[in-house]
This record gives C-alpha cells, structure tokens and sequence, in this order.
C-alpha cells in the first residue's frame, strides 16, 4: 500500500503545480476537471498508471467523458491522444520479437532482422521471407491447415525500408487529391511497417471478403496456437490507424500471442497495458496484490510475492525454496553454466545464492515472458514465466508439479503445501 499512497500524493502534488496559475489568476479548476483529477487519485495502483501522463489522462477524459478511466489510460499511454506520427519513438530492441511498431514507433530506415529465411515455395506465392522462428511457425500452421482442407500461403513478408517506400508511394494519385487519406488507412509509412521486422506476413489475398471464407475463420480461432495474432482486427481503426486487414499476422510466439488473443485487445492496447508499464507498476503488482500470496509450510507461515498476469499468478521460485528451507521438503536452486540450465537439489538446505544475470533472461524488461530450462530428480521441464523489476515468477501448477507439492487451501485465502501423495 505504501506505493499506492506515494502515487496518489505524486498525483495531487502534479495536479497542484498544474492548477496553480489558474489559482493565482483567481479562478479555480473547473468541475468536471476537479472530479476527474479525484478519480484519477485512485486508479494510480493500475499497474499501466503513468505518472507523467497524468495531465494528459485528465484532459482526455475531460474531452471523452464516457471513456472508462481504463480505457483513458491505455488511449493516452498509446498515443491516441496526439496525432499519429507525433514524437515518434524507435524501439530499443528493433529485433525483439514482441517489437512494437506502429504509427508512434518507427524502425530505423537501416534496420535489417537477423536470421531472415526464406519461406517454403509450398506456402508461398512467390519467395518470401521471415525471421527464422515465424518462418518455422508459420510452415507448421500452413501444414496443419493443409490436413484440414485449408490453403494458407504468403503474399507477403519481410520488406525492406526501400521497398516499403515504394508499396506506399504506390498508394497516393497525384491527380487525386483525397487519395493522400486512403494511402494512410491503406499502408504504412517506411519504417513504420511491421513488415520490416520479418515477422508479419500477409496471406491469401487483400481483401475483406477474405473474412467470410472458411479458412479465415480457422487461422482467425487457431492463429495463436502458432505464435500469430491478426494484428489488424476490424473496426479498430481508431486505435491503429489502419483499415482492417485480416490477412495481416503478426509472429510474437505462443505465450505472447495467446495471451493477446485472449485478452481481446489489439497488440497497441495490450502492449500499453501489459508490457509498456512503469516500474512502479510492475513492483506495485510484485509484493503480494493476490488473495492467495500466504504460504504455510511446515509449520510456520510466509507471505510470498505474487505477480498478476490475465488472471494468472505467478511466485518466486526462489521464495518457495526459502519456505521450505527446514523441511523435508526443502531443495537448493544452482546453475549449471555447462548446460545452461537451471538444477534443483533435493533435500539440500537453501544456500540463497544468487542466479547469474543469464539466468533471467527478461529481467531488464518490466514485464516479459520468458521460458527457462529445469533439471531436477532426472526429469526435464521448460516452465512459463514472467520477468519483472529484476525478478522471474512461475505459476503455482508448474512449481508444485515440478517440486512433487501439492497445495490445498487453509480456509482463510492462503495456500498449505505438503508433499504430494505417492
């Protein structure tokens, strides 16, 4: 609670410097801004909460009323409360697979993806490319849709800078002039095409029929399961600045791209809300916001550190080990930098050492996901994580599986762990 009561006094504190000439010209805020400004106080725990945003949050609620205050934040932390092309941002990481690139974030005109392939002439209309791991999920779900009766294939992937000068040029008829607003519903600008990244690709054919077909409507439920998303989802033009595409995906592997799907959110929103947060976000939502962060073990109770993903939560693998640590169920976390894996000893008291910087792949970023490989009592597991504030968190199936727990619940909201039956 302690930073949720330091953003709100940042809040009031902002909202004060913000109000002072008016106060001084001896008027006051108006009253929808003076509510609004209440309001925004106690919605700073949202995770996506921006403190430096929170003019601009006020000002854009004040001119959409009936926008959630959710929905004010994510739109304000997008953008979408400036024109499209204002202050652009190029991304830290051009060649990150969860890239963001939109009307806001440019790749730089020399950005050329490493490990670019060309994609199978089996599924494709001519030669294509895309980054080695989109190239790999996308044959895989061109091959599965073939089983089925459906034909997927590229009509497009990997472009240059140059290339995609030469697509958006083709879009604009200097001998008409209403031509210059379709060219920007119709195709993005260079560099601020996703098809620089060699993730995205276009398939089928280009145009909104495609959506009444049965094959759309099998990648459209099953795209996820490979890693892609539709990136260009109907009637979201107001949030992407682009007409729907629905033979536009985006490679942003399995975990990312199903969580997307299920939140059903453009990349743009999901992105603000998920993984663009602040680092007071991402430490807020880290000390214990879950009903169930209480463990007991062996007789004495902790309270661990949770982190709250899509309804998901998520612990400190290295807290469980601390809990433990007296038991018979007690283990020692080591890394073995020979076969780059993480090995559990059984039985071993806790030595709290900590993991080397490889060990957390993610840990610079606030919120990622990240995937780490276990050894322990000759069994191997690969284990769905998140990385955050310098911290990996595993969900709770996944560490009592691999631990040989069980968790039953105390009755008051916390989590008893004893070794699971034989």
């Amino acid at each position: 609670m302690k930073l949720f009561r330091s953003a709100a006094l940042f809040l009031c504190i902002t909202l004060s410097a913000a109000f002072a000439p008016a106060a001084a010209a001896g008027s006051q805020p108006s009253q929808p801004v003076t509510q609004y400004a209440a309001e925004l106080s106690q919605r700073t725990g949202l995770k996506y909460f921006k403190s430096e945003n929170t003019q601009r949050y006020i000002d854009y609620k004040t001119i959409h009323p009936d926008y959630s205050w959710e929905t004010v934040l994510t739109y304000v932390n997008i953008g979408l409360d400036t024109y499209f092309y204002t202050n652009p941002v190029v991304p830290a990481d051009p060649g990150a697979v969860d890239v963001l690139v939109n009307k806001y974030h440019p790749l730089p005109p020399d950005f050329i993806p490493a490990h670019l392939e060309t994609i199978s002439a089996h599924y494709s209309s001519g030669t294509r490319q895309l980054t080695h791991a989109a190239r790999v999920a996308f044959e895989k779900m061109c091959a599965d849709a073939k089983k089925l009766g459906y034909s997927i294939y590229a009509t497009s992937a990997y472009r240059s800078y140059s290339r995609q000068q030469s697509v958006y040029s083709s879009f604009l008829d200097p001998g008409d002039p209403s031509s210059a607003a379709a060219q920007e519903l119709l195709a993005a600008r260079p560099g601020y095409s996703e098809h620089q990244t060699g993730l995205a690709v276009d398939v089928i054919r280009a145009n909104a029929a495609l959506m009444n077909t049965a094959v759309y409507k099998w990648y459209a439920k099953n795209a996820h399961k490979y890693g892609f998303i539709i990136r260009y989802p109907y009637a979201k033009e107001p949030i992407l600045g682009y007409t729907n595409e629905p033979w536009h995906l985006r490679y942003l592997g399995v975990r990312l791209a199903t969580a997307v799907y299920n939140s059903g959110l453009t990349y743009d929103e999901y992105y603000a809300r998920e993984i663009d947060v602040p680092a007071k976000g991402a430490d807020a939502l880290a000390v214990g916001v879950t009903s169930s962060s209480a463990v007991t073990a062996g007789g004495r109770t902790a309270q661990l550190a949770t982190y709250d993903v899509l309804g998901a939560t998520y612990y400190k693998l290295r807290d469980f080990a601390a809990v433990l640590n007296g038991t018979e169920m007690q283990f020692d976390i080591v890394w073995d930098d020979a076969a780059r894996r993480i090995v559990l000893l059984y039985g071993e008291a806790y030595s709290g050492q900590a993991p080397p910087a490889a060990f957390e792949p993610g840990r610079a970023a606030p919120l990622t996901a990240v995937s780490a490989g276990f050894y322990t009592a000759g069994a191997s597991f690969d284990m769905a994580s998140y990385a955050s504030g310098g911290s990996t968190y595993y969900t709770l199936g996944d560490i009592l599986q691999m631990l040989g727990l069980t968790a039953t619940d105390d009755g008051h909201g916390g989590l008893i762990l004893s070794p699971a039956a034989a």
